[in-house]
C-alpha cells in the first residue's frame, strides 16, 4: 500500500514539473526571439506561442488524466515515458536543427 506521504510527493513533482515548463517558457521566449527572429520579432509569435502551450498544457491533462483514470497510473507512466524520450530524441536529431546541422 502506498503511503500518504508517498502520494503528496508523487502529485507535488508532477505539479512542480508542469508549472516549471509553463514559467520557463515565459522566460525563455524572449532569448528565443532575439537569437531566430531578430528584428522581425512580432508580438503575434509570442502570444501564439504561450497560447498554445497553456491549451495544449491542459488539453493533455485531461487526456492522460482520463487514460490515467481508465487503465491505471502505473501503466500511463510508462507511456508518457516513452513519449518523452522519444519526442527528445525526435526534436534532437531534426535534420534541419540548427544546434547539430550547422
Amino acid at each position: 500500500m502506498i503511503s500518504s506521504l508517498t502520494r503528496f510527493q508523487v502529485a507535488a513533482t508532477g505539479f512542480f514539473t508542469d508549472s516549471y515548463n509553463l514559467f520557463a517558457s515565459n522566460i525563455i521566449l524572449p532569448c528565443l526571439a532575439f537569437v531566430y527572429w531578430g528584428s522581425e520579432h512580432e508580438a503575434n509569435i509570442e502570444i501564439t506561442t504561450n497560447a498554445l502551450t497553456l491549451t495544449c498544457s491542459t488539453i493533455g491533462q485531461l487526456v492522460f488524466g482520463f487514460l490515467a483514470d481508465k487503465y491505471g497510473r502505473q501503466c500511463l507512466y510508462g507511456v508518457e515515458l516513452m513519449i518523452v524520450i522519444m519526442s527528445t530524441i525526435g526534436l534532437v536529431s531534426h535534420p534541419t536543427n540548427p544546434l547539430i546541422f550547422s
